[in-house]
């Protein structure tokens, strides 16, 4: 009797230990967990998000952030967004009222008048100055050159370039915009450019691209934007984008960098941040495999 009582004893331990009735010790358990669970962006939690400001033309990426990270609707990101332009972004970034912005590159101004060693700037995608006119101008494109021989003054009338002999409206931006400095930078480099009619200087963006659509000599005009914003933002079926040095502006060509103005746009926020801070953990998002891919879905060119 003894001895059958043994045997289903040892026979019901032998049950419980390969059903797992058992307990591991709990180092054993964690060590197998971490293995089938690799760290990925799901592990970025972000429970209280930062204030955001940036670049006009950012708002629909900060958007498409935000009903990612929080799942919700487009409208009701919308009404969370408050972009300031890309000066007032970066001011507002140093003075503590931002805590990350998405933002194209600064103004040679706003650049001497902030502390920009202070800030950790991370590209998160391209962009591209481009250059628009009425769809009804024959002239279709423009080499570097040309652009900097109207900006500058030395040109004046479009049948220097195939078109009709026409003067040249060539409008610009104000200059703590963001376009402007691309204009600067990438553009006119070390030529100077001339000074413009008040009238002739919008406000913003979508005052530019409206001006350019409905000049009273609709063949005249010329101006600039960043690419997202006249494609995505604000595009207007009178216009047309100018071929600049033989390449058309577009996704591809802006990926490549065989269009000739690119330029990054960037995730800034203060050096000073901890890694546990709203604004950290965002940005550690916005760098992550699920960031990049939402950058893209909104329309923009991820840098990857």
């Amino acid at each position: 009797m003894k001895k059958l009582l043994s045997v289903v004893l040892l026979l019901a331990m032998f049950i419980c230990l390969m059903s797992g009735c058992i307990n591991r010790p709990e180092s054993e358990a964690s060590a197998d967990s971490s293995e089938t669970s690799p760290a990925s962006t799901e592990d970025i939690v972000i429970d209280e998000l930062p204030t955001l400001d940036g670049s006009t033309a950012n708002i629909p990426m900060a958007v498409a952030m935000l009903q990612k990270i929080k799942g919700i609707s487009k409208e009701e990101a919308e009404e969370q967004i408050e972009f300031n332009t890309t000066s007032y972004a970066y001011y507002n970034l140093v003075n503590g009222s931002a805590d990350l912005i998405l933002a194209y590159e600064a103004d040679e101004d706003t650049k001497a008048n902030i502390k920009t060693e202070d800030l950790e700037f991370h590209e998160i995608g391209l962009d591209a100055l481009v250059f628009i006119t009425n769809k009804n101008n024959p002239v279709d494109g423009l080499s570097t050159a040309d652009i900097q021989s109207i900006y500058s003054g030395s040109a004046k009338n479009w049948n220097r370039f195939g078109g009709q002999d026409s003067e040249i409206i060539a409008y610009q931006r104000q200059e703590q915009s963001g376009s402007q400095a691309l204009m600067r930078k990438l553009v006119m480099q070390r030529t100077e450019m001339a000074e413009a009619p008040v009238n002739r200087i919008p406000d913003t963006m979508m005052g530019l691209i409206e001006e350019l659509a409905s000049y009273r000599d609709d063949q005249n005009a010329l101006g600039y934007s960043v690419y997202y914003y006249a494609n995505e933002m604000y595009a207007n079926k009178n216009l047309k984008f100018l071929v600049v040095d033989g390449v058309m502006p577009e996704n591809e060509t802006i990926r490549n960098k065989t269009y000739p103005h690119t330029n990054p746009f960037y995730a800034v926020i203060r050096k000073s941040e901890p890694d546990d801070s709203p604004a950290r953990k965002m940005l550690n998002w916005i760098l992550s495999a699920e960031g990049k891919e939402t950058i893209e879905q909104a329309g923009y060119v991820a840098i990857r």
